[in-house]
C-alpha cells in the first residue's frame, strides 16, 4: 500500500507457500501414519512382551510365594544349585515358547493362537488322564 510492494503478488505468493506447506504437512502426516503401522521381528516383539510378563508374574508370585521361599532359603538355593542345567533348559524353552507365540500371532492372528492354546490344553488333559493316571 504505502510500502511500494505489490500486494497481489505477495498474497498469491503467500497462497502458493501456504499450499506447499499444506502439501508438506500432508506428506508428513502420511509418513507419520505409515510409521504407526510398525512390523516387529519376533525378537523385537519380546522387548514389549517380556517386561510386562515379568511384571505380572512378580505381582502374582511374590505376595504368595516369597515368605515360604525366604523361610527355606538355604534349601531352595541348594535345589537351584543342584539343578542349574534344568533351570537353564526351562528358560530356553520359555524363550522359545514366546518366540513361537509371537510368530503365530504375526503370521496368522491372535484368534488362531487362542485356538492352538485350547487344543494344547485338551491334549494336556488327555495325556494326563491316559499316561499319568490323573483323575479328571
Amino acid at each position: 500500500l504505502g510500502s511500494g510492494v505489490d500486494t497481489s503478488t505477495a498474497t498469491s505468493g503467500g497462497a502458493i507457500e501456504s499450499g506447499e506447506e499444506d502439501k508438506n504437512s500432508k506428506q508428513s502426516m502420511n509418513t507419520k501414519m505409515k510409521s504407526i503401522n510398525v512390523k516387529f521381528t519376533p525378537f523385537e516383539g519380546l522387548y514389549y512382551y517380556a517386561p510386562m510378563t515379568f511384571l505380572c508374574q512378580c505381582c502374582l508370585s511374590l505376595p504368595i510365594e516369597y515368605s515360604d521361599f525366604s523361610d527355606n532359603w538355604d534349601r531352595n538355593m541348594a535345589v537351584i544349585g543342584d539343578n542349574w542345567m534344568k533351570f537353564v533348559i526351562c528358560g530356553c524353552l520359555g524363550f522359545s515358547v514366546n518366540m513361537a507365540s509371537w510368530l503365530v500371532t504375526k503370521i496368522t492372528s491372535g484368534l488362531y493362537l487362542k485356538a492352538l492354546g485350547t487344543f494344547r490344553n485338551i491334549c494336556l488333559v488327555v495325556v494326563s488322564a491316559a499316561f499319568f493316571a490323573e483323575i479328571v
